[in-house]
């Protein structure tokens, strides 16, 4: 599934990190603050939009579609998961929901 808002590697990694950071409903300042060191305040909004949008199979299908494209090798795949892992580490309220979906999205990732 091909979407208008996704035309980089940081507009991807964006996409991701906001779908992660929305997976327990709620977006932290800490995880707005990660995520905004990759895209600007209006990408970000047109991008969570999206997601709002879009279901999670559509979520999930846009991650699978665009991961070969813009995480060609297993090093820049896992470069991404470890920013999954620091945005959870961001959030003091950890929560059970992020952390099933980065091991999700690990799997989408790493296959």
């Amino acid at each position: 599934m091909e979407i208008n808002e996704i035309k980089s590697i940081e507009d991807f990694k964006s996409f991701l990190l906001i779908y992660l950071a929305e997976a327990d409903y709620r977006v932290t300042e800490e995880e707005k603050a990660v995520i905004l060191s990759h895209v600007a305040a209006a990408k970000y909004e047109s991008i969570k939009r999206r997601i709002d949008k879009s279901s999670d199979y559509e979520c999930l299908e846009i991650v699978d579609t665009y991961k070969s494209r813009f995480l060609p090798d297993l090093a820049s795949r896992t470069a991404l998961i470890a920013e999954m892992e620091q945005l959870y580490a961001a959030d003091t309220n950890k929560s059970v929901l992020e952390r099933n979906m980065i091991l999700g999205l690990k799997k989408i990732l790493l296959n």
